[in-house]
């Protein structure tokens, strides 16, 4: 059971990223050139996903905070993957 909900929550934010992509301009709107988002959408995803949403109106304190907990969700799926790795 705990396996899908890291599954969910690790694959959640690509479907968002290409649903975007494929039915909105928002990810033209954020990045001038295509690299960043590929990068973002392969290894920083929930980071990716919430700089699309906030920067298009520019960053404010609350977009900070907002970009702040995205950083940390990517970088707890990969510790968290690495630390299930590495006790086994």
């Amino acid at each position: 059971m705990c396996c899908w909900i890291i599954i969910a929550f690790a694959f959640a934010p690509r479907v968002a990223l290409f649903f975007m992509w494929l039915f909105t301009n928002r990810i033209s709107a954020a990045f001038d050139t295509i690299i960043f988002p590929i990068l973002g959408f392969i290894f920083m995803p929930w980071t990716t996903l919430v700089y699309i949403l906030v920067a298009p109106h520019g960053i404010s304190a609350i977009d900070i905070i907002l970009l702040v907990i995205a950083i940390g969700a990517d970088l707890g799926i990969w510790g968290g993957s690495t630390r299930r790795r590495t006790s086994r």
